[in-house]
Order: structure tokens, then sequence, then C-alpha cells
């Protein structure tokens, strides 16, 4: 999440706190909510938009009017992820809402993502639409190689 700075949240090492397998733990120095459609906060266990409110949160999008009132529609800052906490407080993230709009063709993020994590080479990928003139968006993909992988840009 581009939205906060640095650190939003983080699980711990086994040790003398609980590690909760798939989950990115509490946040830290924000309020974190998962939203229903209609805005409000969902139960535990009930997945809807991540949402972020606190000092290290951006107020908004640069030249992007329409993502900052959609953004900050129920007075948090709807990231686009999709997930839940459980019912230890800890937040899980399932996937994102928005789907990349490549010339009228939709593309799921998460199954680019899927699929490239499946290359024996590839640690880490995450999969994003950024604006184009053409398509209206077009995919692009950021990677973290595997320690002694020899994959490269191209």
């Amino acid at each position: 999440m581009i939205e906060v700075t640095l650190l939003i949240a983080w699980n711990t090492f086994p040790g003398n706190r609980p590690h909760v397998a798939g989950s990115i733990r509490k946040p830290i120095g924000q309020e974190m909510a998962v939203l229903g459609e209609n805005g409000i906060i969902q139960e535990a266990g009930s997945t809807g938009d991540v949402c972020f409110r606190g000092s290290n949160v951006t107020k908004g999008y640069k030249n992007h009017h329409e993502a900052n009132k959609s953004a900050s529609e129920f007075r948090w800052l709807q990231t686009g992820d999709l997930g839940y906490t459980g019912s230890e407080g800890y937040l899980h993230l399932v996937s994102r809402i928005k789907e990349i709009n490549r010339g009228g063709g939709k593309i799921s993020p998460i199954e680019v993502d899927a699929c490239l994590v499946s290359h024996p080479e590839i640690a880490q990928a995450v999969a994003f639409g950024v604006p184009d003139d053409k398509y209206g968006e077009e995919i692009n993909c950021a990677i973290i190689a595997n320690e002694g992988a020899t994959i490269d840009e191209e």
C-alpha cells in the first residue's frame, strides 16, 4: 500500500507474541477497518474493503479528484484491497477489488501475481495497472527474484 508511510502492520516472529500465519498482524500507528459496500465496519471474519485513517495516511492523490472522492467517501482511505480481520484482530488480505481494465478487457492482478510466483525463480510478485493513452490501462509487474535466480528484465 503506497497510501501510508513506511509501516502499517507487521506479523511477529514466533516468540512471546503470537504469530498468525497468513496475516499481516494489527495496524501500527493508525486505525484500520474492513468496510462493507455501505461503509459499515464489518465484523471479524467478514470480507470487505481494507481501509485506514491516521496521521501517516495520505490525505489524497495528486491530480486525481475522482480517486480522492472515492477513497474518502466514508472518512477512511479505501485501499482497494479486499480482506478481513480474524477474531484476534489481525488483518488478512484476500485480493484486490479493482481489476485492471486494458482496452475493455478485465485482468485480475491477483491471477497475474499467482502465475508469476509459480515460476521457480520468482519469490514475490505484484501486478498493477498504469495509465495508458491507447488502452486506458496497461499492466505492469514488479518481482523479487529468489536468491541465485538468473532471470532478467527481458
